[in-house]
């Protein structure tokens, strides 16, 4: 199995040391580290319909991630218990609420920048952090980057920026214990990433929430994501502001 990680938490793997310093590519906003230049994700978090509040924190469509927990104990009790899958995870703004609450996390986060920021806000101990993109096959992905909306970092055949590219089932087919969650947020190639990992869907049956936007590359269809899944048995519990919240009738 192809297996690239991040040495989040106590798992070793890409050293700290070859990672942007956190001050030089970040600063803290609302007791969050983002971006420096991040204009985006600053007006959202201090919007009247996006602003929340946790423990001091400033947070990140805390809302839907509510949303997921609830979805979570009604459809899939055992999900605590279980691996959670941040797929997209940028500067962890979900992973650093459910790392809390499940076993295990694994993120996947290709651009280093970002990586060193989500050392940064999640500070639970079980995390594996992957410096890899996921897609249907393994290989490399051209990316977009926009300093001001970083969280709009997209897959586009003109990208200017070249990463590593793996499979959900390469990274976690054969690892313990199984993923009870996944959460899927790649700016519209949410389908590519959810056929790389059929088999673990398969075998795992997770809680999925999956963003689903206009795809920005050739042969990704729109709402391809959910139509995938629903395929594989899996109906939407919930929508929210484009994110489907999916089950499987015999999760758990």
């Amino acid at each position: 199995m192809s297996r690239t990680t991040d040495d989040g938490g106590s798992c070793p793997g890409e050293p700290v040391s070859t990672l942007p310093q956190p001050g030089k590519v970040g600063e803290v906003f609302g007791g969050v580290w983002l971006p420096k230049g991040e204009v985006h994700l600053r007006d959202h978090m201090t919007s009247p319909k996006g602003k929340r509040v946790v423990e001091g924190k400033l947070t990140y469509q805390y809302r839907k991630q509510q949303a997921a927990w609830d979805a979570c104990d009604r459809f899939r009790p055992d999900w605590r218990e279980g691996t959670f899958a941040d797929v997209g995870a940028h500067v962890g703004l979900w992973s650093m609420w459910w790392g809390w609450k499940v076993s295990h996390v694994v993120a996947f986060e290709p651009l280093p920048q970002l990586r060193a920021l989500y050392r940064e806000n999640v500070r639970c101990l079980n995390y594996d952090l992957r410096p890899v993109a996921l897609g249907a096959n393994p290989g490399s992905l051209r990316l977009t980057f926009d300093p001001t909306n970083s969280g709009n970092t997209h897959a586009a055949d003109d990208g200017e920026i070249e990463v590593q590219m793996s499979t959900l089932d390469d990274e976690l087919g054969d690892d313990p214990p199984p993923v009870t969650v996944l959460k899927v947020d790649c700016e519209g190639y949410e389908e590519a990433v959810l056929r790389g990992g059929e088999g673990v869907i398969r075998r795992d049956r997770p809680v999925v929430v999956v963003e689903q936007k206009p795809p920005r590359v050739a042969g990704v269809g729109w709402k391809g994501g959910v139509r995938f899944l629903e395929g594989l048995g899996y109906r939407t519990v919930r929508e929210m502001s484009g994110d489907h919240i999916m089950v499987h009738p015999f999760s758990g």
